[in-house]
């Protein structure tokens, strides 16, 4: 089983995430769990499309956005039929705290644990 099968393995259902991207939403508050849930079983959205899916205020929905950002778990690109609003999506890999999360997962998976 290559590292890469492993670690897809491990994640279960979401093949390419991280296994720790869970832990690091868990400490986050409900409003940014409701979020990063929404987008993880829906796909790329936009902020209004958020809103509306959660239910969640315009503010709270900004808040829960920006505290999914500062964990690294959530991206977002531009919306090219209108430029004034981006698409937020569930990261595939994170950036941010999570890189070394992910680096020293798939160091034990290989055995090069530093």
């Amino acid at each position: 089983m290559g590292p890469e099968t492993a670690v897809e393995a491990t994640v279960g259902a979401a093949p390419g995430l991280v296994p720790d991207v869970e832990a690091l939403v868990a400490d986050l508050p409900p409003s940014a769990k409701a979020v990063f849930r929404t987008l993880k079983a829906r796909g790329p959205l936009t902020h209004r499309d958020l809103v509306g899916a959660t239910g969640m205020p315009p503010r709270t929905v900004r808040y829960a956005v920006a505290r999914l950002r500062e964990a690294g778990v959530l991206g977002e690109r531009c919306n090219l039929r209108d430029c004034r609003q981006c698409f937020f999506f569930v990261e595939r890999t994170c950036a941010g705290g999570a890189t070394e999360v992910r680096r020293n997962h798939l160091g034990r998976l290989m055995g090069t644990f530093e």
